[in-house]
């Protein structure tokens, strides 16, 4: 069910819906999301390790597209998962306009009841593949 939540909701706008299946996340467990500007959307640290050699290359692997004034986000916040949940997640794969794709995400809706930043942010431009 959570599946077809994630797909709906992802393609309200101008995105293709990607595949969704369901994921446990546990009290403590890491997520990431770009700053500023918090949304529903997560990535893990192996997407991170994998693909934030530059910020270009990680939003490209996330499919996220650069903002037309700003450019892409260089910053990446960290939260810590509070609660046992179960969570939409999957590859990045339906939105190749926005980039080859290959990062794993998760929607989390519910982001105050079930994450607390760490104060942890990661800078896109200085290596924060090697951070986490």
């Amino acid at each position: 069910m959570i599946q077809l939540v994630a797909s709906n909701t992802q393609s309200e706008g101008d995105w293709n819906s990607d595949m969704w299946g369901a994921v446990s996340l546990w009290p403590g467990d890491k997520v990431y999301c770009g700053r500023p500007g918090r949304g529903i959307y997560f990535t893990n640290a192996e997407t991170i390790r994998n693909f934030a050699t530059s910020p270009q290359d990680l939003w490209e692997a996330l499919q996220v597209p650069s903002h037309a004034q700003h450019g892409y986000r260089m910053e990446l916040e960290e939260y810590m998962v509070l609660y046992p949940v179960s969570v939409p997640a999957g590859r990045c794969r339906n939105n190749g306009d926005y980039g080859g794709g290959g990062g794993f995400q998760y929607m989390i809706k519910d982001v105050d009841q079930l994450l607390t930043p760490t104060g942890r942010v990661l800078n896109l431009g200085r290596g924060a593949h090697l951070e986490v």
